[in-house]
Parts: structure tokens; C-alpha cells; sequence
């Protein structure tokens, strides 16, 4: 079957979304992905990393540092996978 959309979810959580979801690929190891429509994360941490992604995507690296910096959170040079 043809994989046509990467995403990513909690650790104990693959299981159970591969088998509910057999059409997506779905990577472990990553903390999120960004698949341009759709942006993924494995967890609450990472999820603040991938909002911080979204904001710098939509609105530029500046505004995406100072808004981690207001939260008191370093802010990421992990890159997505596409």
C-alpha cells in the first residue's frame, strides 16, 4: 500500500496508530514532522517544539525566539522531516 503521508505520535502510541492508520507512515525517534498540510508531534514537550516551528514558519524566526523566549523555553534547531 502507497505511504502518501509522514507523521508522528507518542512513543507508546505507534502501535496503535500504525494499525489504525496503515496509509500513513508513521516515524519513531522524531520529536515532529512537518508534512506542509499536516504537522505532527510525539508528545507534550515536543508539541511546544513543533508550535514553535509552526509560528516560525507562519510568522518568521524573530517572532518564533521571542516567543519561546517569553515562555522561558529554548527554543530548537531540530529539523522536520518532510
Amino acid at each position: 500500500m502507497h505511504r502518501n503521508v509522514r507523521a508522528t505520535t507518542h512513543w507508546e502510541d505507534i502501535s496503535e496508530f500504525q494499525r489504525r492508520y496503515p496509509s500513513v507512515d508513521v516515524a519513531s525517534g522524531v520529536r515532529w514532522i512537518d508534512a506542509r498540510r499536516i504537522v505532527t508531534s510525539a508528545g507534550i514537550s515536543a508539541g511546544i517544539d513543533m508550535c514553535l516551528h509552526v509560528v516560525e514558519r507562519l510568522c518568521g524566526r524573530d517572532l518564533a525566539a521571542m516567543t519561546a523566549r517569553q515562555m522561558d523555553y529554548a527554543l530548537t534547531e531540530t529539523p522536520a522531516l518532510h
